[in-house]
């Protein structure tokens, strides 16, 4: 996760727009059951860092994919929209450099904490670095350079063609990106609205988590909301609501954006998920 689309080249949301405005249905008639007494806050803010964390804990979907095609690229690794370390926590066990980047302060506060609890005889370093995937400038190249958890989503079309030349700028002559997208060809429920229930935690309560999401194929765009209702001793103590709005991107407009930024497209590999109403395909490109 990333707050980078909150940035120029991002997901193009005006200062007008406000969390409230971003709900799919199902979440907008449950703020209006609780009668202006549901905070709503955006997926992106520091609350929504913490709780989108939370919420992730167990989904290990597509690690084990970018696990096992990072070993066969060599030299340091860059991973874009880092989070709180879903990938680079793993990464951490092929003894690379690592440098995380994220827009998020406080995903790589997260993140730092997690680093400093795991185990001190792990090889290799991790540099953290606050900016916007579309817009970054490192003194140095890498072997691989990651974007994980569908977060290319978060860019329009502009932001992606920045995303794709600052990658292209900064990967070794050998080097590969890998990148995830979502696809929706063939899904029986576009245009629909899904849901599904996550249990997780909020600190050492448990939380109960309403997911749903709602694409919108005409305007090119998928809306998140997340429920959560923090229970403690059996009751309901705390509830709050957290959305966002992100693009949608064919797989095949990818492929053309990518070859036009001068990166390559080797090969697509399916990415297990579990629970998720659409495929992932991870792409394996080159400059």
């Amino acid at each position: 996760m990333t707050a980078a689309a909150e940035k120029p080249g991002g997901r193009g949301r005006t200062a007008a727009v406000t969390a409230t405005d971003l709900l799919t249905a199902t979440a907008s008639r449950i703020a209006d059951a609780f009668h202006g007494s549901l905070p709503v806050r955006d997926l992106y803010s520091p609350e929504g860092a913490r709780m989108y964390d939370a919420f992730t804990q167990e989904d290990h979907s597509e690690v084990r994919e970018f696990l096992r095609l990072a070993r066969g690229c060599p030299g340091p690794i860059l991973d874009l929209a880092c989070g709180s370390g879903r990938l680079t926590l793993p990464l951490r066990a092929l003894g690379r450099d690592i440098t995380a980047l994220d827009s998020s302060s406080e995903m790589l506060r997260i993140l730092s904490e997690r680093l400093t609890q795991a185990r001190a005889h792990v090889t290799g370093q991790v540099n953290f670095v606050e900016a916007d995937m579309a817009d970054f400038r490192l003194d140095h190249r890498f072997g691989l350079v990651l974007l994980g958890a569908t977060s290319i989503t978060l860019l329009d079309r502009l932001g992606r063609a920045a995303l794709f030349e600052r990658v292209n700028a900064h990967l070794l002559p050998d080097g590969r990106f890998l990148l995830t997208a979502l696809e929706f060809d063939g899904c029986s429920d576009i245009g629909d609205e899904t849901v599904r229930v996550v249990i997780a935690k909020n600190g050492t309560d448990p939380a109960l988590h309403l997911f749903t999401e709602q694409l919108d194929p005409a305007q090119g765009i998928r809306t998140v909301s997340i429920l959560r209702q923090t229970l403690h001793g059996g009751e309901v103590t705390h509830s709050e609501l957290f959305t966002t709005r992100v693009h949608t991107v064919t797989v095949e407009s990818l492929r053309a954006e990518l070859e036009a930024a001068g990166l390559a497209v080797h090969a697509r590999h399916p990415v297990a998920t579990g629970g998720s109403a659409y495929r992932v395909t991870l792409l394996e490109c080159s400059s």
